[in-house]
């Protein structure tokens, strides 16, 4: 929540719990920020950090959904969009493969 003072409060809330996030920088940032994303400030904050948990292997496809609320196909899209390749390796296809074969008997 934008309040004005030079401090953003951002507050998640997930199964009943709070998880408050306080910045604390000078106004002209605190101004700057509000003109660039204005009521969408806590929305970008989130993203941005649900964006730099997934490029650090940190946070997961599955993870980014449950946070926003969306299905898996859905927070690929959402990676996708702001340009962030999936964390899939060709040991991930390779072991999908061996999975798929496993699992249809071939």
């Amino acid at each position: 929540m934008y309040n004005g003072d030079g401090r953003l409060v951002w507050e998640y809330e997930r199964r009943g719990s709070n998880m408050p996030l306080i910045l604390d920088y000078p106004q002209r940032i605190e101004t700057k920020l509000h003109d660039v994303f204005g009521d969408e400030l806590s929305q970008s904050m989130l993203e941005a950090i649900l964006l730099e948990g997934y490029r650090n292997g940190k946070l997961s496809v599955g993870q980014i959904a449950e946070i926003l609320s969306i299905t898996v196909i859905q927070a690929d899209e959402f990676l996708a969009k702001r340009g962030v390749p999936l964390n899939y390796t060709m040991d991930d296809w390779l072991k999908d493969v061996r999975s798929l074969d496993n699992t249809l008997g071939q």
